[in-house]
């Protein structure tokens, strides 16, 4: 996607989780931490993140 697009997308995906919307999204897109309350990151790891933009942006989410 061009980042038009994903911005496109994002928005929507935020006004529709702003309404009371579960969504569940698979992505290698860092940029979906934004938008995320939760994530399960799988690696050797796998875990459930909860303030996904807050640990991302502070480096607490690392990948493997």
């Amino acid at each position: 996607m061009d980042i038009n697009v994903r911005k496109m997308l994002y928005d929507i995906l935020e006004k529709l989780n702003k309404e009371g919307l579960t969504i569940v999204m698979i992505s290698h897109d860092e940029e979906a931490f934004k938008y995320s309350n939760r994530a399960l990151v799988l690696g050797k790891e796998n875990k459930v993140i909860e303030n996904v933009l807050e640990k991302f942006e502070k480096g607490e989410i690392k990948f493997d």
